[in-house]
């Protein structure tokens, strides 16, 4: 399958008008003042990063302790932090998802159902989608027991 291109002769012509013109300076001037700037970082980068390559190990170590001495509080911090949020956001996944699944109304289930499956793999996310998906879901017609 080939392409076609109408000969120039029938080629149209859109007119240049202020508006366009004027767009499209301000986009090539936002576009070259964003790497203008980008080099300018580069450049100042580079020259202050110079003198560590000629620095000795103990001139260039932020650490005048142990290594652990520093890294631990952080290490303990991080695992504190996801922790709790485990904590809060299981049990807060597990109710809106066994709320969906068995006591929202039928027209708000399908936009919330949809919503909480189609959003993006999280923690939170993904604890509710595999809850809902896990639980027994209530039948649709009552049949007499």
């Amino acid at each position: 399958m080939t392409a076609t291109t109408a000969p120039a002769s029938q080629r149209i012509v859109a007119k240049k008008r202020a508006g366009d013109i004027w767009f499209s300076g301000t986009a090539v001037a936002a576009g070259s003042m964003i790497m203008i700037t980008l080099a300018a970082v580069a450049i100042f980068l580079i020259v202050q990063s110079i003198p560590a390559f000629a620095a000795t190990a103990e001139d260039a170590s932020l650490l005048k302790t142990n290594f652990w001495d520093y890294v631990g509080p952080l290490l303990f911090g991080t695992v504190w932090a996801a922790f709790l949020a485990l904590l809060l956001a299981v049990p807060l996944s597990l109710g809106v998802a066994l709320f969906i699944t068995h006591y929202a109304p039928r027209r708000s289930r399908r936009a919330s159902a949809t919503s909480s499956t189609c959003s993006p793999p999280s923690p939170r996310s993904s604890s509710a989608s595999g809850a809902s998906w896990s639980s027994p879901r209530p039948s649709s017609r009552s049949t007499p027991g």
